[in-house]
């Protein structure tokens, strides 16, 4: 568990960034909740996980296993579940294949709205690994100011945007429809991809 607010104020962003050769996979163990800090509480509030007053608590996981040039990936997109005090607020997830240099990559995004308000995003970056097991994974968790984050980690969802408040309008959800996890082809070269819906995860093997 991680929990972005150690100190008064808006959270800083948290980034993670994993690059090179995967070692020895450990054991499978469920994906860990993080509680990150969408306004200011009141006076005498529990902090999480006691309370989630003022909070959003994201679950989600990624993970790689190889074998030689045989590989899996697994991402369970995040699930959000918003604290009291947060009425309208919702979370809208964005996932798009890209075409790197050196082979695809998956790049997602779950953007928190308050309304027509963009609170700020949780997102991730993953190139698949090449044949050489070689892969990257880069993720990003920012609320407040960091939120400006988005733009440089996923310009392909905020291009030509006037203001990122765009990001909650219903002019962009309408838009971003083919972006979704359900819209991934089944196919990147030679990964195979497979999205479960009722799990909300994203099994691609290769």
């Amino acid at each position: 568990m991680a929990d972005y607010d150690s100190h008064p104020g808006w959270p800083q962003p948290a980034c993670v960034h994993v690059e090179g050769l995967p070692g020895p996979v450990p054991p499978k163990s469920p994906p860990a909740a993080e509680y990150s800090r969408l306004y200011d509480v009141p006076p005498g509030a529990l902090p999480p996980p006691f309370s989630h007053e003022g909070y959003v608590m994201l679950t989600s996981a990624t993970r790689i296993k190889m074998d030689k040039e045989n590989g899996e990936l697994d991402v369970n997109f995040p699930d959000a579940e918003f604290g009291g005090g947060a009425f309208g607020a919702r979370a809208e997830l964005f996932v798009r294949l890209l075409n790197g240099a050196d082979g695809p990559a998956i790049s997602w995004a779950a953007v928190f709205c308050r309304g027509g308000t963009y609170l700020g995003y949780k997102g991730s970056n993953v190139a698949f690994p090449s044949r050489s097991g070689r892969f990257s994974l880069k993720e990003t968790a920012a609320l407040g100011a960091p939120k400006l984050l988005i733009t440089r980690t996923h310009h392909w969802l905020t291009a030509g945007m006037v203001a990122l408040e765009d990001l909650c309008s219903e002019d962009l959800r309408s838009r971003m429809k083919p972006y979704r996890a359900a819209t991934l082809p089944p196919r990147a070269g030679r990964y195979r991809l497979s999205y479960d819906r009722r799990k909300n995860s994203l099994k691609v093997r290769w």
